[in-house]
Protein backbone atom coordinates (compact mmCIF):
# COMPACT_ATOMS: atom_id res chain seq x y z
CA UNK A 1 0.00 0.00 0.00
CA UNK A 2 3.00 2.28 0.81
CA UNK A 3 4.45 1.59 -2.89
CA UNK A 4 1.52 2.52 -4.05
CA UNK A 5 0.55 5.85 -2.70
CA UNK A 6 4.25 6.74 -2.86
CA UNK A 7 3.80 5.78 -6.94
CA UNK A 8 0.84 7.98 -7.02
CA UNK A 9 2.25 11.17 -5.37
CA UNK A 10 5.25 10.64 -7.60
CA UNK A 11 2.56 10.41 -10.63
CA UNK A 12 1.15 13.86 -9.56
CA UNK A 13 4.52 15.35 -8.91
CA UNK A 14 5.56 14.30 -12.79
CA UNK A 15 2.71 15.72 -14.20
CA UNK A 16 3.24 18.71 -12.34
CA UNK A 17 6.61 19.77 -12.76
CA UNK A 18 5.95 18.50 -16.88
CA UNK A 19 3.67 21.37 -16.57
CA UNK A 20 5.89 24.12 -14.76
CA UNK A 21 9.48 22.57 -14.91
CA UNK A 22 10.36 26.23 -13.36
CA UNK A 23 8.14 25.75 -10.51
CA UNK A 24 10.87 25.21 -7.98
CA UNK A 25 8.23 23.77 -5.24
CA UNK A 26 6.99 20.53 -8.08
CA UNK A 27 10.19 20.27 -8.48
CA UNK A 28 11.32 19.96 -4.94
CA UNK A 29 8.74 17.89 -4.00
CA UNK A 30 8.76 15.21 -7.43
CA UNK A 31 12.69 15.01 -6.11
CA UNK A 32 11.50 14.39 -2.40
CA UNK A 33 8.92 11.61 -3.85
CA UNK A 34 11.92 9.88 -6.13
CA UNK A 35 13.97 9.57 -2.59
CA UNK A 36 10.73 8.14 -0.98
CA UNK A 37 10.41 5.71 -3.38
CA UNK A 38 14.35 4.53 -3.59
CA UNK A 39 14.40 4.44 0.19
CA UNK A 40 10.86 2.10 -0.07
CA UNK A 41 13.05 0.42 -3.15
CA UNK A 42 16.43 0.05 -0.70
CA UNK A 43 14.40 -1.11 2.33
CA UNK A 44 13.27 -4.06 0.03
CA UNK A 45 17.00 -5.02 -1.24
CA UNK A 46 16.12 -4.05 -4.81
CA UNK A 47 19.15 -1.76 -5.14
CA UNK A 48 19.21 -1.23 -8.58
CA UNK A 49 15.33 0.24 -8.59
CA UNK A 50 16.72 2.02 -5.54
CA UNK A 51 19.59 3.93 -6.87
CA UNK A 52 17.66 4.89 -10.50
CA UNK A 53 15.48 7.07 -8.26
CA UNK A 54 18.13 8.39 -6.05
CA UNK A 55 19.77 9.37 -9.50
CA UNK A 56 16.35 11.16 -10.38
CA UNK A 57 16.43 12.78 -6.79
CA UNK A 58 20.18 13.94 -7.21
CA UNK A 59 19.72 15.39 -10.70
CA UNK A 60 16.64 17.42 -9.93
CA UNK A 61 18.23 18.54 -6.83
CA UNK A 62 21.34 19.50 -8.44
CA UNK A 63 19.27 21.56 -11.12
CA UNK A 64 17.23 23.37 -8.02
CA UNK A 65 20.99 24.42 -6.35
CA UNK A 66 22.06 25.60 -9.47
CA UNK A 67 19.12 28.26 -9.26
CA UNK A 68 19.39 28.81 -5.73
CA UNK A 69 22.47 27.90 -4.24
CA UNK A 70 21.80 29.83 -0.97
CA UNK A 71 18.85 28.06 -0.45
CA UNK A 72 19.72 25.84 2.38
CA UNK A 73 16.63 23.07 1.75
CA UNK A 74 17.98 22.28 -1.56
CA UNK A 75 21.81 22.18 -0.60
CA UNK A 76 20.82 19.78 1.86
CA UNK A 77 18.88 18.39 -0.39
CA UNK A 78 21.20 17.28 -2.94
CA UNK A 79 23.64 16.22 -0.18
CA UNK A 80 21.32 14.16 1.53
CA UNK A 81 20.41 12.63 -2.18
CA UNK A 82 24.06 12.16 -2.79
CA UNK A 83 24.50 10.08 0.23
CA UNK A 84 21.41 7.31 -0.64
CA UNK A 85 23.00 6.97 -3.65
CA UNK A 86 26.78 6.39 -2.02
CA UNK A 87 24.95 4.40 0.13
CA UNK A 88 24.06 2.28 -2.44
CA UNK A 89 27.16 1.87 -4.03
CA UNK A 90 28.56 0.84 -0.79
CA UNK A 91 25.74 -1.90 -0.25
CA UNK A 92 26.32 -3.37 -3.47
CA UNK A 93 30.24 -3.61 -2.56
CA UNK A 94 30.99 -0.77 -5.34
CA UNK A 95 33.58 1.23 -3.65
CA UNK A 96 35.01 2.91 -7.09
CA UNK A 97 31.70 5.26 -7.36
Amino acid sequence: HTLELLGKTNEIFQKLYLLEPDNIDFASGLAISFGKLGTIYATQGDLNKALAFYEKETQLFQKLYALEPKNVSFTYGLAMALGKSADVFFAKGDLEK
